[in-house]
This record gives C-alpha cells, structure tokens and sequence, in this order.
C-alpha cells in the first residue's frame, strides 16, 4: 500500500466511523481557532472557572444551532 492509498483508507475509515473527516490541516486550523476562544474567555475583566467557560461555550453552541436550524 502507498502512501496515497493509506491516506484514502484513514479517511475512509474515519468517515465511517464519525460521519465525516477533517484533513490534518484543517484540525490544527480549527485548534488554533479554539485556543483563540478559550483565550478571550481567560481575557475577561473577572475570573472566570472552568464550570463558566463551559457554559459560555454550551451557550455559543446553543446560538451556532439556532443560527443553522440545528442542522449538524
């Protein structure tokens, strides 16, 4: 098996397995974008727990599902 090959039978794989594939690029791509959010959610004025960040972040989520009809 080339390289190629390997790399068409991961994405299979996982497209199988999760629903769908996100290249190696766009991953780091979007973990960038999160270290991003989470650090504006440290920059507060406040101090903000974990307990809060993860409401803030359930809260954008609920937005994004209103936003697309809760289309995933």
């Amino acid at each position: 098996m080339n390289r190629q090959d390997a790399y068409e039978a991961e994405r299979k794989r996982m497209e199988e397995q999760l629903g769908y594939y996100v290249p190696l690029e766009d991953a780091a791509n979007m973990m960038k974008t999160a270290q991003k959010v989470v650090s504006i959610i440290n920059t507060y004025s406040y101090s903000v727990s974990y307990q809060e960040a993860r409401l803030i972040l359930r809260l954008a989520d609920k937005a994004l599902q209103e936003i697309t009809g809760g289309i995933e």
